[in-house]
Order: C-alpha cells, then sequence, then structure tokens
C-alpha cells in the first residue's frame, strides 16, 4: 500500500549560514504517515538548502520564526483509487440538508478563473457504495480561500451541515471541522469535485457534480 502523508507537518529551521550573498540552511521536518506496514508512522528527515541573494546584505530568508516550531499545510496524497470514480447521485435514503440561510455571493473582482470556479452549489456521493448524501456550498470566495458549509448524510450518519472557514492550500481546498477531522476538496478539469473526509487514519471519498 503506498504511502500517504497525513496532518500538517511539523518544521524546524536547525542551522542558518549567510556570508557574501551566499546562504545554507538546514531544515528538520517530521510529518505522519498513513501507512500500515511501518513500524513507525513518523517519519523524520533533515534537509540541506543552498542558494545565492541577488543583492548585498540581503538575507533571502525570514528568520523571525528560526527559533519556533511552524506549521505548515501540504496537499493531500489521495487514494489512487479516486481518479477512476465517476459522478452520480448517491444513494443514501436519507437526504443532507442546507441552512436556511444559505446565500452565494458572486466571487470578487480580478478573482483568478480557476477559484471562481469554486463559487456554487455542488452534491453527490460519498463513502461505501454510495451510501452517503454529500453537499458543499461554496458561499464566498477569494484568493485565499472561502466560506463553505459541509452537509452530509447516510442511513449510519444523522444529517449534519457545519459552516467553516476553507482556505486554497495548492489546487485544494481545505477546511477542519473539527480539531481531528479535516476534509479536502480537488477540482477536475470535467468540473466535478474529488472530495475526502479524514479523521486520523480513516477516510471517505466521494465525487461531487455542481448543482443548477
Amino acid at each position: 500500500m503506498a504511502a500517504s502523508r497525513i496532518g500538517d507537518s511539523e518544521i524546524e529551521l536547525r542551522s542558518f549560514v549567510y556570508v557574501n550573498r551566499t546562504y545554507e540552511f538546514r531544515i528538520f521536518v517530521k510529518y505522519e504517515i498513513d501507512e500500515q506496514e511501518r513500524e513507525s508512522n513518523v517519519v523524520k528527515q533533515e534537509h540541506t538548502f543552498q542558494g545565492t541573494s541577488n543583492q548585498e546584505n540581503t538575507c533571502p530568508i525570514d528568520l523571525s520564526k528560526s527559533t519556533k516550531k511552524i506549521s505548515a499545510k501540504g496537499q493531500t496524497n489521495w487514494p489512487d483509487m479516486i481518479e477512476t470514480l465517476d459522478s452520480g447521485k448517491s444513494d443514501s435514503p436519507i437526504a443532507a440538508y442546507l441552512p436556511d440561510d444559505t446565500k452565494i455571493s458572486a466571487p470578487v473582482s480580478g478573482l483568478p478563473p480557476e477559484k471562481a470556479a469554486w463559487s456554487g452549489k455542488w452534491r453527490g456521493w460519498a463513502g461505501n457504495k454510495t451510501k452517503g448524501d454529500a453537499r458543499l456550498v461554496v458561499e464566498e470566495v477569494t484568493d485565499e480561500g472561502a466560506s463553505i458549509i459541509y452537509s452530509f448524510a447516510s442511513n449510519t450518519v444523522k444529517p449534519f451541515a457545519q459552516r467553516v472557514q476553507a482556505e486554497f492550500v495548492g489546487n485544494e481546498l481545505q477546511a477542519d471541522l473539527s480539531s481531528s477531522v479535516r476534509v479536502f476538496y480537488r477540482m477536475r478539469k470535467d468540473g466535478n469535485i474529488e472530495f475526502m473526509w479524514r479523521k486520523g487514519k480513516a477516510w471517505i471519498i466521494g465525487i461531487l457534480s455542481k448543482e443548477p
């Protein structure tokens, strides 16, 4: 089984040298992976980077956090199978709902088309044998992220809707539903959206399509 990175990376600057426009710094990275066959699911790596600055006496690296550990969110390693999944309606006997005050605002002027395309309502299936009814509403989108509504229901999960703030991470839209649950969305070229709900090593995936 291929390894998948889960959660946030932990990055710590270990050393930094800057002399005559030439710099070298060393960082320590620790992150968890989802791989059952490993004895330890924590990966620790050390990397060294070298380069030059274009300006005299100008350090190209911000050292203001050099003594602190900082969080760095990365793009998700999705299950390979998701690329083979088709869009369609959910088989859930229970429908996901949207709050009565759901309202979609037009994307701000000048927003890149690939981000403006997220504005709107999306619905589809998620979970084992498409038994979950999954909905996404992007109420307001900016260059940094979006205000979204996550909604889900199935025969084993009571209808649930939550409004949260999401952020763009590369070509993904990600949001925390709680301290341990995070949702990930990735738009396909055909306009459908790949969806993943993740809590620790447990995950659910699905495909959403835009509603009129």
